[in-house]
This record gives C-alpha cells, sequence and structure tokens, in this order.
C-alpha cells in the first residue's frame, strides 16, 4: 500500500528555523534515505536488466534538477533553497519550476524500483545477514563520510519541517514500490509494444497531474506553506505512481545488449555522485542565477546539467583513488 503523509499545517506555522538546521537536517534525512534505495546499484547485471542503468543515471540527474528548482520558490529570508515558507516571484518561476520540478519526482521512486527489481526476493543460499551484510558494506562507508563532510551528526535525530518521521521518514510508505517492481519483474508478461504505449501513457498522465498539482496552488507573489504547497509532490501519492511506473516501463523497452561505456560508468558512480551533489550545486546556482543572470527556464536546467557533470567528473577523479569505494561506493 502506498500512504501519503499528511502535515500539521499550524504546527508548521508556529515553528521557526535557521538555514543550517533546515540544510543539515534535509540532508540527514535525504542520506539515510539512500541507504537501501542506492543499495543494488554496483552489482553486475544480466543481459535483461542492462537497461537499468540508463534508469539510474536518468533517476540520479532528476535529483539533482529537483534540488536545482528549489532555488527559484524559497522565501525570501528563510533559505536559499525552498524552506518551511515557499514564494513564486513571478508567472515564469511557477511555470518553470512546476515543470522541472514536478516531472522530476519520479527520482527517488525509480531509485527504490531499481534496487527492488534487482535484490528481491533474496537469492535461497543467501541468509538474511549475508544480504544486510554486503548491502551495509556497499552504503555505509560513503554514507558517513559526506554525512560528516556535511556536518550533520549532531543533528542526527532533528526533525525538519516536512518531516514528522524523524531520519525514518524515507522508510515510511514505499513498500508500494517494492512490490510493484517486484510485480513488474516476475508477473508482468506485456510485449514491448504494450509496454511503450501503456508507459507513455501513464507516464504523461502522472507528469500533468503531478505539475499542474504545484502550479494551481503557487500563486506568485504570496507566501505558501511548502508541504501544503508541494502536497502533489509527495513521492507516496497516486500521481507520483503513475509518473514512476510509466517511466520504469518505458525504459524497459530499451533492447541493447549493454548500455554504453559512458552510460554504465555514470551508473556505477551515481551513489557518490548524489551524496557530493551539493556541494557542487549551490556553486552552480550563484553562477548561473546571480553571475549570469539567466531565466528560470534555461537556469534550472544548467544548474543541473552542471552539477551533474561535476560530480561525474569528480567521482570519477576519485575512482583512481585506492580504497575510493569507502567515500564514493
Amino acid at each position: 500500500m502506498l500512504f501519503v503523509n499528511f502535515v500539521n499545517k499550524e504546527k508548521l506555522m508556529k515553528n521557526k528555523f535557521t538555514f543550517n538546521e533546515i540544510m543539515r537536517q534535509q540532508l540527514v534525512t535525504l542520506l539515510l534515505g539512500t541507504v537501501f534505495v542506492f543499495g543494488g546499484c554496483n552489482f553486475p547485471l544480466g543481459q535483461y536488466e542492462r537497461n537499468l542503468d540508463y534508469i539510474r543515471v536518468f533517476a540520479c540527474f532528476l535529483v539533482m534538477l529537483v534540488h536545482a528548482s528549489e532555488n527559484f520558490y524559497g522565501a525570501p529570508g528563510s533559505t536559499d533553497m525552498a524552506g518551511p515558507q515557499s514564494y513564486l516571484a513571478n508567472e515564469a518561476d511557477r511555470l518553470w519550476v512546476s515543470v522541472y520540478d514536478g516531472f522530476s519526482r519520479m527520482s527517488v521512486p525509480l531509485f527504490m524500483i531499481v534496487s527492488a527489481f534487482l535484490l528481491a526476493p533474496i537469492k535461497e543460499e543467501q541468509t538474511m545477514w549475508q544480504f544486510y551484510r554486503r548491502r551495509a558494506l556497499r552504503i555505509l562507508p560513503p554514507f558517513f563520510v559526506f554525512m560528516i563532510l556535511y556536518s550533520t551528526l549532531p543533528l542526527l535525530w532533528g526533525q525538519c519541517f516536512w518531516n514528522e518521521y524523524h531520519m525514518l521518514w524515507n522508510f515510511s510508505g514505499y513498500l508500494g514500490y517494492l512490490v510493484l517492481a517486484h510485480y513488474i519483474r516476475v508477473h508482468l508478461t506485456w510485449e514491448r509494444p504494450r509496454r511503450l504505449v501503456v508507459g507513455a501513457i501513464l507516464m504523461v498522465a502522472g507528469a500533468v497531474w503531478t505539475i499542474l498539482s504545484f502550479y494551481v496552488q503557487a500563486v506568485p507573489g504570496e507566501l505558501h506553506v511548502t508541504p501544503v504547497l508541494e502536497i502533489g509532490w509527495a513521492f507516496c501519492t497516486i500521481n507520483c505512481v503513475l509518473l514512476t511506473t510509466g517511466a520504469f516501463l518505458l525504459f524497459t523497452c530499451i533492447h541493447r545488449p549493454e548500455a554504453p561505456q559512458l552510460v554504465t560508468e555514470m551508473s556505477r558512480l551515481s551513489y557518490g555522485m548524489y551524496l557530493m551533489h551539493i556541494f557542487w550545486l549551490g556553486l552552480w546556482v550563484s553562477v548561473c542565477k546571480q553571475t549570469w543572470m539567466l531565466p528560470t527556464v534555461a537556469a534550472i536546467p544548467c544548474i543541473a546539467v552542471a552539477t551533474f557533470v561535476s560530480c561525474y567528473l569528480t567521482a570519477k577523479l576519485l575512482s583512481y583513488i585506492p580504497g575510493s569505494k569507502w567515500v564514493i561506493g
């Protein structure tokens, strides 16, 4: 079952948060939420699952597109990124934040489906201890390295404005995506043309619904309560499920024996790229939004692309250092 987490609006309005509190708590929750989301990223794939490399790269980029968009609807005086309150300065911000951010809300659910597609069910010859030990050794060392770098350890158990479940928010309500991945892999026997048509319909319908859910509320020139404004962007809403399912079905229509080497390499490094992207994001926001003063329609994708390329190049350079797997996965 997929759940929607509702928010106590009155509680949100009463609480005040500093920039550091919000950023640190967001980062903690995002990082902890990826401990098992990225659990299946770096293992050898069978020939049938090669198209999952495309999904990892695509989803990793969408995460950066989401965070690039958040720099265009934060309320003045709170944070550069969206905080407890949101503010759209004009119609251009309203439109392009809705489009870019709304479409990208499939990012984390796609990672959930990929991990479940690869890892569930557990192999018969593998014990539960072996399964989690292997996941932990792959995921936790880089996670703790970046946790320290982001200076979040003192606030490990903190709570931020959109998260009433503390650091475990990303573990609530996601079992539906795990079940969906297992169903698609084991029980869905559709031929490629049917998957292509159904996937396209679901993705377009989900994208339009998700985009409009933000757009109709985001009236420019008014302060908005961010979790209320973003309620239609929750990963466990039906529109996000449609968007994610459709996109995943479309990717299963790729019938190449192997992904291009660059895609495979980006897929292998995607965990490290994700962990470090906040470092690069702020730099490119300053360049594209403040120095170059690009219009919103161009600034958001430019920030995301520049951040993605910077993270890939950084992760690639780090991968040549002995023992780098403990830092970037």
